[in-house]
């Protein structure tokens, strides 16, 4: 991509079970609590940023939390990171709320979600403020079913149980060994293909937690996990 680069995602319900590495609501600038037409709510968890805990109609606690993004990078070893951290102007209407931020001075980002009753519409442009071209210009977009660590922590019990507490290492422990192995799946554009990082390690003893391999497959269009009672 040289000048920019467009993305656009819907985020279904299925991404309540997605999780990106081993991942209550806060009142900073946010679209009010569940709205009367069903929609699910957004709040930001740092004022002006892309960083989101996202609540379906008619349940207390988030369903899942997303970062819009949380990394971009190009030409295979350029990287900039945290960039959900990065403030920006944001402007709610009645259907959607937008934003917009600069990087490093190096890119500008625009997010614009529009929350549905069990999905979020997500429409993100990465525009190129270098005099350089970018090649291979990617952006990350994190989701995580718990908010650890942080204030206030939370966990969405449709796919981790109460008998976990609400600790980082627990949760992460759990969701590598229990929730996932026969169970996460991706969606490579044609079916969906059982997934896992160490398929032959199923004890979280054996890996590095912060090692990262990956993937044989193509890149997957969406990841999901089934909850624990079957029906999500």
């Amino acid at each position: 991509m040289e000048d920019q680069g467009r993305h656009l995602i819907q985020a279904k319900k299925l991404l309540q079970g997605m999780l990106c590495g081993v991942l209550a609501v806060m009142p900073f600038g946010s679209l009010s609590a569940t709205e009367p037409d069903g929609r699910a709510s957004l709040v930001q968890q740092t004022p002006s940023c892309s960083d989101f805990d996202v609540t379906l109609p008619g349940k207390e606690a988030p369903a899942f939390r997303v970062l819009l993004p949380e990394h971009i990078s190009w030409d295979e070893d350029e990287k900039l990171s945290g960039l959900h951290t990065f403030p920006g102007q944001w402007v709610e209407t009645t259907d959607h709320l937008s934003g917009a931020f600069v990087c490093d001075g190096s890119f500008e980002i625009s997010v614009i979600i529009d929350p549905k009753e069990t999905e979020i519409l997500i429409e993100m442009e990465i525009r190129n403020l270098t005099r350089g071209t970018c090649q291979d210009l990617r952006a990350n977009i994190c989701a995580s079913v718990n908010h650890l660590p942080g204030e206030p922590s939370w966990s969405n019990r449709d796919f981790v149980p109460d008998s976990v507490p609400l600790n980082r290492d627990l949760q992460g422990r759990y969701w590598y060994e229990e929730a996932t192995p026969q169970s996460l799946k991706a969606w490579t554009g044609a079916s969906w293909v059982l997934m896992h990082a160490f398929p032959d390690r199923s004890n979280a003893n054996t890996v590095d937690r912060y090692f990262f391999k990956a993937g044989e497959l193509d890149n997957a269009y969406a990841c999901a996990v089934e909850s624990r009672d079957g029906k999500k």
